[in-house]
């Protein structure tokens, strides 16, 4: 938990860097010995930090040439990183489990689910409306892991609750991957599904709440030109 802290300050100052013009499109970033030690990080955590501001658009690392900034705005460049798990597991079984899964988790959440949860998740959704807004990509990602997580925690099976934790961090890179190519119509409307899913889980429409966390999953995975086997608006 503590080297997540670490690496998520880096981020943070990193990407606020960016945004600010202190470093500009085209720049080679310093060494990540000087990096390390400029931010006061372990190189370990640096290089977590800059493989997810890579995945976010900011930066593209090239092996031999160094790191360099890739724009102040990733959503205008178009480009995607490589995906970081390729040797393991194809992105679209991964999007293809994330469908499975977070179905099957929002329909029990839908049963368990109390005002208090329902809460944190508007407030999750509306932080990542302001956050796009402002391009910080990184608040964008974490209100956006915050919404998926809190549903999880919330669907009362611990079973459930286990396997999505297990490999949680492979489901979340499916979250950050598609946003250099995520153009603000897509995020609007990426936002109205969450709002959509708030409401079935209200409302305690189990079978409505895993049919739009289906097509949620879906039209994300879309967005990289993936096409999941799912039944849209299934009831």
């Amino acid at each position: 938990m503590v080297r997540k802290q670490v690496t998520h300050r880096a981020v943070e100052t990193i990407q606020r860097m960016i945004l600010g013009g202190e470093l500009q499109p085209g720049q080679k970033m310093p060494s990540q010995i000087e990096m390390s030690s400029q931010l006061r990080v372990s190189r370990a955590s640096l290089r977590e930090a800059l493989s997810t501001l890579e995945t976010l658009g900011f930066l593209t690392i090239e092996p031999g040439r160094g790191t360099f900034v890739s724009s102040t705005n990733p959503t205008q460049t178009g480009s995607l990183s490589d995906w970081r798990y390729r040797r393991s597991y194809d992105e679209a079984a991964v999007f293809q489990t994330r469908l499975f899964l977070e179905s099957a988790i929002a329909a029990q959440a839908a049963l368990k689910i109390d005002v208090s949860t329902l809460d944190v998740l508007r407030q999750a959704t509306n932080g990542m409306r302001e956050a796009w807004r402002a391009q910080d990509l990184l608040t964008v990602t974490e209100c956006d892991i915050r919404f998926h997580e809190t549903i999880v925690e919330s669907c009362g099976n611990v079973m459930l609750n286990d396997l999505y934790t297990s490999v949680k961090e492979i489901l979340q890179e499916t979250q950050r991957h598609p946003i250099p190519v995520t153009r603000m119509q897509r995020a609007e409307e990426s936002i109205g599904e969450h709002e959509a899913i708030i409401k079935a889980l209200h409302e305690r429409d189990r079978t409505l709440a895993a049919s739009l966390m289906q097509t949620h999953v879906a039209k994300t995975a879309a967005a990289l030109g993936i096409a999941l086997d799912y039944l849209p608006g299934a009831r």
